[in-house]
């Protein structure tokens, strides 16, 4: 009977042993598995048949969550600081002749000391008319008002101990200088704070042929525009 016990324990023993090394082999099995962490499109896979998985490797798999792109973009410091979450953002990527929107997601704490470049993330509105690595130029709106503008060529630079000034024209054609306060650059654009009224009008161009006090018959630009083309 003893012998037979001691038999019976043996074999418990045994079974317990090989429940273990199975329990071990399913462990070892599971983490063979890779599970992604998120939903989403696979944009890139370096894993490969019979490979060996290394946390020091590349990563085997390259997701974009929810298949939602972004755009980064590299931004010079002295515009950085102008930048706030949530403002918009216009796209221009290649190859798209529209325009499209987003927002700023993200600004990054860091500049780049090489470059001198701040990065932002900017979420797309649209993120399916793109693709992964395409490249695009955005424009982000940093302020927006209703106010007096003129052509950049219109304003003269500061000089001879005078701020910016324009050529306005009175009703009877004759050339005056205008001290002006400008503010909002865009482009060919420049807002007029002050110095000016809705309705002036102004010399946009060839302004250094023209002095105060001269008299001129100035043509609109729109005419200008037209007779140019």
């Amino acid at each position: 009977m003893d012998a037979a016990q001691q038999g019976l324990v043996a074999a418990e023993a045994q079974v317990r042993v090989a429940e273990a090394q199975i329990a071990d082999v399913q462990l070892n099995l599971r983490r063979t598995e890779v599970v992604s962490p998120v939903a989403g499109i696979v944009s890139q896979r370096n894993a490969q048949i019979g490979a060996i998985a290394s946390a020091a490797g590349q990563p085997m798999f390259v997701i974009i969550r929810d298949g939602l792109v972004e755009l980064q973009a590299d931004v010079s410091e002295s515009d950085l600081l102008k930048l706030e979450l949530g403002q918009t953002v216009a796209l221009r990527p290649v190859g798209l002749s529209d325009t499209l929107r987003g927002t700023v997601r993200l600004i990054e704490p860091t500049v780049d000391a090489q470059t001198r470049l701040g990065r932002v993330r900017i979420s797309l509105e649209e993120p399916g008319r793109v693709r992964a690595g395409l490249f695009a130029e955005a424009e982000i709106l940093v302020e927006e008002r209703e106010g007096l503008t003129l052509p950049v060529s219109a304003v003269a630079a500061p000089a001879e101990g005078r701020g910016e000034t324009v050529l306005r024209v009175t009703g009877d054609g004759v050339v005056e200088r205008v001290a002006v306060t400008t503010g909002i650059r865009d482009g060919g654009t420049v807002e007029i704070l002050d110095g000016l009224g809705a309705g002036d009008r102004v010399v946009a161009r060839a302004g250094a042929f023209v002095r105060p006090g001269d008299r001129i018959n100035p043509i609109p630009a729109e005419t200008a525009d037209l007779a140019s083309n």
